[in-house]
């Protein structure tokens, strides 16, 4: 049986899909709701319609690409590439978040842990020297030609490490389309000005086409397939408050499944 091993945010988790029956103070991404929400969310729901109970979600609330990559090249090293494991079986959809999360080490007196920078909003982290930095790095650092380019990198090094391995893949952008800064769009010159050289324009033209899905259509994100095919507009039916509703869970689950087939990825 095929392995599928889903990583991602808060869209390939499962956010909002809570069990109404449960009180306030448990989370959606509690134990507790664990029965409730991963049969509703789209992971669980394509492996079944193409035939497989083993799906692996390592995906959390709003985790940054630098968590999904980290992890997944963590858990691809233990659990295959270490011991010599043949990972012909496995299939790893990787949904991307918006660029400019960013991840840092922290140490101080308590903890010694990555923290995620979420510099696109105002967040009050837990630690004061965090929440100074906090504000240093959305003010002086956090730029798209950072984040772009950090963004291409890191879809280019999955994609050969996946290649490399014999893995089956797909890409898909989760949310966070910017609609007038398609990086179809980009020439070299002023990004190869920022980056010293660095031709990405050329990266992202290396990156499949097939295995990132509509990776250059006008509409290429799970968010906006869902809200441009939603079958109830007025209700907002695929949308519960930032987040897929089950409907909108299964769209794209059954969208994922065609667009395999029809590309012969699985």
């Amino acid at each position: 049986m095929r392995k599928i091993v889903v990583v991602g945010d808060s869209w390939t988790y499962g956010s909002e899909i809570k069990d109404p029956a449960l009180p306030n103070t448990i989370n959606d991404w509690d134990a507790e709701n664990d029965s409730y929400r991963i049969p509703k969310i789209w992971p669980t729901k394509l492996g079944n319609l193409l035939g497989t109970s083993d799906v692996i979600n390592l995906s959390y609330p709003a985790a940054s690409n630098d968590r999904s990559v980290r992890l997944l090249v963590g858990w691809l090293t233990q659990e295959y590439l270490s011991k010599n494991k043949p990972t012909d079986e496995l299939f790893v959809v990787v949904g991307l978040t918006s660029p400019e999360r960013k991840d840092f080490f922290y140490i101080d007196e308590k903890i010694s842990n990555w923290i995620t920078i979420w510099p696109m909003w105002t967040h009050d982290y837990m630690q004061e020297p965090l929440r100074r930095f906090g504000r240093l790095y959305a003010e002086h650092f956090w730029n798209i030609e950072e984040s772009t380019h950090r963004y291409l990198q890191q879809i280019f090094y999955l994609q050969t490490l996946f290649k490399h391995y014999n893995i089956k893949f797909l890409f898909f952008q989760a949310f966070y389309q910017r609609q007038d800064l398609h990086i179809k769009q980009w020439t070299d010159d002023p990004y190869s000005r920022h980056y010293q050289s660095q031709p990405d324009k050329m990266i992202w033209d290396l990156i499949d086409d097939k295995t990132f899905m509509h990776k250059n259509d006008k509409i290429h994100s799970f968010h906006n397939y869902i809200i441009k095919n939603d079958p109830d507009p007025e209700k907002k039916s695929v949308i519960l408050n930032m987040h897929p509703s089950e409907l909108g869970h299964t769209m794209w689950a059954e969208h994922m499944t065609d667009y395999l087939k029809e590309n012969n990825l699985w």
